[in-house]
């Protein structure tokens, strides 16, 4: 059989989970974000997160993955909405910045979203494109 012959086989895509997607109790997500703020599911509640460091960045992602797909974001108020001080999203986007690897799928739809961009849009293609909008969306 020659080489162009040979196929790949069909599979369903995978969304990447996020912590929300877990079917933790409501009093683990309620510490949580009494901890670092954040998106509770059970409640829909939003607790303004604080950024002091890096070692949060991924659930501090998806926070902001979730509550941006629950609908519960203010197109217009989102940074003062989801972060404590401008301070704390400058320090998000920084340490966004410096994210080792490839933010997945999930995570950059939401940011784009806050942004007010598409997706797919060739002006978003790498991560610091992505925070320059990100920054002039907050500055609106």
């Amino acid at each position: 059989m020659e080489l162009h012959e040979i196929r790949i086989d069909a599979y369903e895509p995978q969304l990447a989970a996020l912590a929300h997607d877990s079917h933790r109790p409501a009093e683990v997500w309620e510490h949580e974000c009494a901890e670092i703020g954040g998106f509770d599911p059970h409640t829909r509640k939003l607790t303004k997160m604080s950024c002091s460091d890096e070692t949060f960045l991924s659930e501090h992602i998806d926070h902001v993955t979730a509550a941006v797909e629950a609908g519960v974001v203010r197109k217009h108020a989102f940074m003062e909405q989801l972060f404590a001080s401008r301070q704390d999203f400058d320090e998000f986007l920084e340490y966004l910045v410096a994210y080792p690897g490839r933010i997945h799928d999930r995570w950059h739809y939401a940011l784009a979203t806050l942004a007010g961009c598409a997706a797919g849009s060739d002006a978003l293609a790498t991560n610091g494109q992505l925070i320059d909008a990100l920054r002039d969306a907050a500055g609106r």
